[in-house]
């Protein structure tokens, strides 16, 4: 009897060892499971990248002409951030924004400064390459101690093309920009808070004009692109002939209105780049009403809904658009 017994209790002892095993595989099968590798955002871009930056990049701005005479324009589809605002007779120019990591073999043509580029400059503590300016955007670069790249007192970091005439020829490059700002500290600068693209997008997706001039050339169409999944940039309100060496495109449109004022008889302008305004912005085929803010201009705008939060970006692309009002803006099922 004390043998069966025994026996009995054997047989539990082992069901019980076996039972434990079972119920503890799991667990050391899942020792050996891979885990997902962490990714970073960029932090001007908000592209995904398999590593973080220890420091933040150098950022480049280069002020690009917009002139009839200028197209084809260089280099800025490769731009991460561009700001474009009038000058003269309405004419706009183009803040063009690089990054040290980037490989940009011809830029421009670039032109003469004006004030309230050089505002949003200091926002990236960026270099700002540029061929003379107004007195007035001459006087602020000395005054602000902008980080100054003029054309016409560092010569070797530009070129004159001999297929352009003046003053529709200078050009530079990413590594001639890096050359000029070699050795200097690591820069310091706020950036954006960024997402991903949103999946679904609007049945109809409005194109949108930009009234900046009277001259149509000097006007701006955004397109939304469906396969692309970002907004097509072309010259005034129908597709215009004038191209760019390559087709441009933006993950975000910004749209900023602010006071915009004729200061002499040759049509330059004073432009209010800081406080805050009414805006727009293009994204996922949407239209979204928005409040910018920017207190000084050590600050990058901020872009924020009417009930109060920030917008993210979408990771990407941005172009900041400058207009006096919401008459320069034309929405329209073309």
């Amino acid at each position: 009897m004390g043998a069966i017994f025994a026996l009995a209790m054997m047989f539990i002892f082992v069901f019980w060892l076996w039972q434990g095993k079972g119920k503890e595989e799991p667990l050391s099968l899942s020792f050996f499971e891979e885990e997902e590798p962490l990714r970073y955002r960029h932090p001007v871009t908000g592209v995904w990248m398999d590593t973080s930056l220890t420091t933040l990049p150098q950022i480049f701005g280069v002020m690009v002409d917009e002139h009839e005479d200028a197209y084809p324009l260089s280099g800025i589809e490769q731009a991460f951030l561009v700001i474009e605002a009038p000058t003269e007779a309405g004419i706009p120019r183009l803040l063009v924004f690089f990054t040290e990591e980037q490989e940009v073999d011809k830029i421009g043509p670039v032109r003469s400064a004006r004030p309230y580029f050089i505002d949003f400059v200091q926002a990236w503590n960026a270099v700002y390459a540029h061929v003379g300016g107004s007195p007035q955007a001459l006087a602020q670069i000395e005054v602000d101690l902008i980080w100054d790249l003029n054309q016409y007192w560092y010569g070797s970091f530009f070129w004159r093309a001999k297929d352009r005439y003046a003053p529709h020829d200078v050009f530079t490059s990413t590594e001639l920009l890096r050359l000029f700002a070699e050795g200097e500290e690591d820069p310091i600068y706020e950036t954006w808070t960024f997402k991903d693209s949103a999946k679904e997008i609007p049945v109809e997706v409005p194109h949108v004009f930009l009234d900046f001039s009277f001259y149509d050339w000097g006007n701006t169409t955004w397109q939304f692109d469906r396969e692309r999944h970002q907004y097509q940039r072309f010259l005034g309100e129908d597709p215009y002939p004038l191209q760019n060496e390559a087709d441009i495109f933006a993950d975000n449109v910004v749209i900023l209105f602010t006071d915009v004022e004729i200061i002499d008889e040759i049509g330059r302008r004073s432009i209010r780049s800081t406080g805050e305004g009414e805006g727009y912005l293009l994204q996922d085929g949407q239209i979204i009403s928005l409040i910018w803010k920017r207190p000084e201009n050590k600050n990058i705008p901020r872009f924020y809904t009417e009930g109060g939060e920030e917008i993210a970006l979408n990771a990407g692309t941005t172009w900041i658009e400058v207009l006096p009002d919401s008459s320069s803006v034309l929405f329209s099922d073309l």
